[in-house]
């Protein structure tokens, strides 16, 4: 398998598309951003559904050091593809002599792919992306534990992008790694490994690719030190299990997208999924998250956008033809931080009830046999806004998922400072 790049910084994770920030006004007084993300695996099929993103996923952003944050799951399985691994993943912002940098962390332990053909004690990917002396730099790496391929004899180690064959079942690429460097400016993407099925695999197609730890830093220029930062976060869907580590995990979140810092420059930065297919939980035709921000000292604005078509919750319990979410944060100089929320829920029907366009923000029903569901989920905390469009508890086990397992449907988050 030929390694694509713009899958490492795009498809592969559902995640946003890591473009080098662009400049904006005054940006030449502005504060390095930092930028990083990391997951533990990924399933994606050849038309571009997603049947499992970013599992234990967690990311960053922010212009100091000393910034952290982190996730793990104990067992995450995918259907003939995935067997009971442990994800832990981690970013940080680390001062260094003359300097910043980000490094992001994916780790896999008690790997079994493919029924066993593909195994390892433990896969560990790192990247780094720093500015020293106003020099960008950036290290790569993944190291093997136990690394073992059906057919298929490895070297003690395994070179940056090395290619294999398991004939007639999988093409693989070890060790993924690409780094662009710009003005001031560097992004860096890894994965442990991407493997492609040659053939169908179960309920998976010929074409289907799993990622192992897709790991994201980047080094930016953020906004004017005279103008507030923006921010924001949206995703299609995500799957949450109960708060034990010995449930199935389905999905971390889709078509996942983060604003940096010093925005967008105003120009739409888009991230979307072919569709999503989460076998008993969520179907739905596509998901795209539009992030668009402007941070200077005229003003700033965040706004991010989430919609999600054909929506099929739980095997037709939850429909939808169209939902979408916005949400939006501003501030002038001299005023306080301007928050608002909106949403469109066309031709929603729950439990066969057609919810009305313009359902109240925080509708909660409840529908027997699944739990809680909250419509039209609308909060304000701060200078912090999210529209949510609908959230899902279930009471009991069912559909795959432990009792208490959380399902997440059209999440739009803006925020300033």
């Amino acid at each position: 398998m030929k390694m694509r790049p713009t899958l490492v910084c795009l498809a592969v994770a559902g995640a946003v598309a890591a473009t080098v920030l662009p400049n904006v006004a005054g940006a030449s007084n502005g504060r390095p951003e930092l930028v990083g993300w990391a997951g533990g695996t990924v399933v994606t099929a050849l038309d571009g559904t997603v049947t499992s993103d970013m599992t234990a996923p967690s990311s960053i952003n922010s212009s100091a050091a000393g910034a952290t944050n982190s996730n793990s799951v104990g067992n995450v399985s995918v259907s003939n593809l995935i067997a009971g691994a442990a994800v832990t993943t981690s970013e940080s912002t680390v001062s260094v002599a003359g300097g910043i940098e980000i490094v992001s962390r994916a780790k896999t332990t008690g790997l079994s792919l493919l029924g066993g053909l593909i195994s390892a004690s433990a896969v560990d990917t790192t990247s780094v992306a720093r500015l020293v002396n106003g020099a960008v730099t950036s290290t790569i790496s993944t190291t093997f534990v136990g690394l073992k391929v059906s057919g298929v004899q490895l070297p003690l180690t395994i070179p940056k992008n090395f290619g294999a064959t398991i004939p007639g079942v999988a093409s693989i690429v070890f060790n993924a790694a690409y780094s662009v460097p710009g003005d001031a400016t560097i992004r860096t993407d890894a994965a442990g490994m991407y493997v492609s099925l040659l053939q169908s695999r179960g309920p998976n197609s010929a074409g289907t690719e799993i990622t192992l730890n897709p790991v994201h830093a980047e080094v930016g220029v953020s906004a004017p030190l005279d103008a507030s930062p923006v921010g924001g976060m949206g995703y299609g869907t995500k799957v949450s299990a109960a708060a034990t580590d010995q449930v199935r995990v389905n999905s971390g979140p889709t078509a996942y997208n983060v604003m940096a810092g010093g925005g967008t420059s105003g120009i739409d930065r888009v991230n979307a999924t072919g569709g999503v297919n989460i076998p008993g939980v969520a179907a739905a035709g596509a998901a795209k998250t539009i992030a668009n921000g402007t941070a200077l000292p005229t003003g700033s604005n965040a706004t991010m956008t989430v919609e999600i078509t054909g929506v099929n919750l739980f095997g037709g319990l939850i429909r939808a033809d169209l939902l979408k979410g916005v949400a939006h944060a501003s501030k002038l100089p001299g005023k306080p931080v301007a928050l608002s929320e909106s949403t469109s829920l066309v031709h929603l029907v729950i439990a066969g009830k057609a919810i009305p366009l313009n359902v109240s923000p925080n509708t909660v029903i409840n529908v027997a046999g699944l739990g809680k569901v909250t419509i039209n989920q609308q909060l304000e905390v701060g200078t912090y806004c999210m529209a949510r469009l609908l959230d899902i508890k279930l009471s009991t086990a069912g559909f795959g998922l432990a009792g208490g397992a959380e399902v997440e449907v059209g999440t739009a988050i803006a925020y300033i400072g």
